[in-house]
């Protein structure tokens, strides 16, 4: 999906993955009008999409993200691209050993925001002379936050018992996030431990007509 920034002159490419839209008007978001324009496209895009997109609106920069092996054929005309236009890349690696055979890829961008902490590492192992930085996504540090540790223990027997061993999951039911194998996983844990030993809290949807129906949702003991 290509998102255009109307009033700023930017444009971001962003993957979504390898989907079939139905319906290829472009959309706007209520909140700014014509200067958000989201332009669905099919798969991971293409070269002349790209062209096309930059000839047309003369954009500052491209934006794209997740791993490498999506981006060959962008990469394959960064020179191209880099000629008139910025290519920032939001990128994500979370396992060693450090892939030094995406060097090329790194090293094919003007910067290069991380992800995670463990990408940001690899990013300066792998290709240190490329400007890059950590940029967690859906982290809010007014949500997400430490609590107190002279809490923790009251609040943990005052909800959950005293002598439990809590497993907490935040995440999207999602296919890839692999609920199901979590409370499979969680099912065996308790034979090995005690059903009274352990608790998994989970933070999810249960339901999602999506993804994996989770029958017991908020706590497993």
């Amino acid at each position: 999906m290509i998102i255009w920034l109307k009033q700023v002159n930017i444009i971001l490419y962003v993957w979504l993955g390898a989907i079939k839209w139905q319906d290829y008007r472009p959309i706007r978001v209520d909140k700014w009008g014509n200067d958000v324009v989201l332009f669905p496209v099919d798969g991971y895009g293409t070269q002349d999409i790209i062209r096309t997109v930059i000839k047309q609106n003369k954009i500052d920069i491209l934006w794209f993200m997740t791993d490498p092996r999506f981006f060959d054929w962008l990469f394959d005309i960064e020179d191209e691209i880099r000629s008139t236009t910025s290519m920032v890349y939001y990128t994500v690696w979370d396992n060693y050993p450090y892939p030094t055979f995406n060097r090329p890829a790194y090293l094919s961008n003007d910067y290069i925001a991380c992800i995670s902490k463990l990408t940001h590492d690899i990013v300066n192992k792998v290709s240190p002379e490329v400007p890059n930085c950590y940029l967690p996504h859906s982290v809010d540090m007014s949500v997400f936050r430490k609590y107190p540790e002279d809490q923790v223990a009251s609040l943990k027997e005052q909800h959950f018992g005293k002598d439990k061993f809590l497993i907490f999951f935040n995440s999207r039911n999602a296919r890839r996030k692999m609920t199901g194998s979590i409370v499979w996983w969680f099912s065996d844990f308790l034979n090995i431990v005690g059903k009274d030993k352990a608790l998994l809290l989970m933070h999810t949807d249960p339901k999602d007509i999506n993804r994996a129906k989770i029958l017991k949702p908020y706590f497993m003991n």
